[in-house]
């Protein structure tokens, strides 16, 4: 009797684990590096609207204290004093260069002899952003002012009532610069 024995090859499989083990190595290195480029670009997003946010409020905050030191004529003094007529406009200039542009809002004005005075207005910053404005005088006995501003910039487009905070969107970003003098 003649047997004949065949050899089997029983490496094949061996190749076809490691393949598959290198290969599900190789995903997930892929899998956390763009988990990681995707928190990156998340906060990159969140510090870019926050610039926008902080450039509104900084916008604002000039234009109040332009309004304040100088008026709106050249008489000078400033524009919230106790005489000045609710919805009186307020044109602040956007940009530079050839694309300079007037933002103009009207004020809201409420206060009383004895109590602050609270002047409110919006402006609209670059075709993004916007910047609401209070400023608050308060008046002593012998007539002698004391003025805060409070600008509070917010990221979110100019629709007219957006800049009031209406807008709770969750990319709404706002930041808030206050001065007293």
């Amino acid at each position: 009797m003649n047997y004949s024995y065949q050899q089997q090859n029983t490496r094949g499989g061996y190749t076809l684990l490691f393949a598959v083990l290198v290969a599900a190595l190789v995903l997930g290195v892929a899998v956390s590096i763009l988990n990681i480029s995707r928190k990156e670009l998340i906060l990159t997003a969140g510090a870019r609207e926050s610039n926008y946010a902080f450039y509104a409020a900084d916008a604002g905050y000039e234009c109040a204290v332009y309004y304040d030191s100088y008026g709106s004529g050249s008489s000078g003094g400033t524009i919230f004093a106790t005489t000045t007529p609710t919805g009186t406009s307020v044109s602040c200039g956007i940009g530079a260069g050839p694309t300079y542009a007037q933002a103009s809002s009207s004020m809201t004005i409420t206060g009383s002899v004895g109590n602050p005075y609270d002047f409110n207005f919006f402006i609209p910053v670059g075709g993004k952003a916007c910047a609401n404005i209070d400023v608050v005088k308060t008046y002593n006995a012998a007539g002698i002012a004391s003025t805060t501003i409070v600008s509070t910039g917010y990221n979110i487009g100019w629709s007219g009532s957006d800049c009031s905070g209406a807008n709770n969107s969750s990319n709404k970003v706002d930041r808030t610069i206050q001065i007293s003098y």
